[in-house]
């Protein structure tokens, strides 16, 4: 089944809103958020700034949540975000030609069309240092981590393996 939520303010009790499906969610620390099929954003999160921000946004095809931040990409191509400006995770203005996005705990990365990567945000533990990855096909963003899968079906990563949660060649090995 899939799920449908008010697509308008009611105003009027009488005044029945158009329901809008649920297209794609991400989750983040304490939130989750919704792409409409209208290419609106609903979030449920707390920040009241953040969730006037996202009032604005209209044809979004993608979206991506981290700790404290929202990522939205438009048809056009180029991303957008809301949320803490900390560390610089939301500093996505200038991408262009992003076909993919992933937003980790403090970082923000996007994966262009030519299958190069570009990363901004915390990157204490290296999570953003992509810069060098090339024929990548997805994405993914973690705690303080990015993974990447090559178009040979290979996977690179970059940032924290405390846990071995960059450690590929043990996890393919089983």
């Amino acid at each position: 089944g899939s799920c449908l939520i008010a697509g308008a303010d009611c105003g009027n009790r009488w005044n029945i809103p158009r329901l809008k499906k649920v297209t794609a969610i991400a989750a983040g620390a304490d939130h989750f958020t919704m792409l409409l099929d209208d290419g609106t954003v609903a979030s449920t999160h707390t920040n009241t700034v953040i969730k006037k921000q996202l009032e604005n946004w209209s044809r979004i095809c993608a979206i991506a949540a981290g700790r404290e931040h929202i990522i939205g990409l438009h048809g056009n191509w180029t991303p957008v975000a809301v949320g803490s400006k900390t560390h610089d995770k939301c500093n996505v203005a200038k991408w262009t030609n992003i076909q993919a996005i992933a937003a980790g705990s403090h970082h923000t990365v996007g994966l262009k069309k030519d299958g190069t990567v570009v990363a901004v945000g915390y990157n204490f533990d290296g999570q953003c240092r992509v810069q060098d990855w090339t024929d990548i096909q997805a994405i993914a963003a973690g705690f303080h981590h990015t993974v990447g899968l090559k178009k040979d079906g290979t996977l690179i990563t970059a940032g924290d393996n405390q846990n071995g949660q960059c450690d590929v060649a043990k996890l393919i090995k089983h």
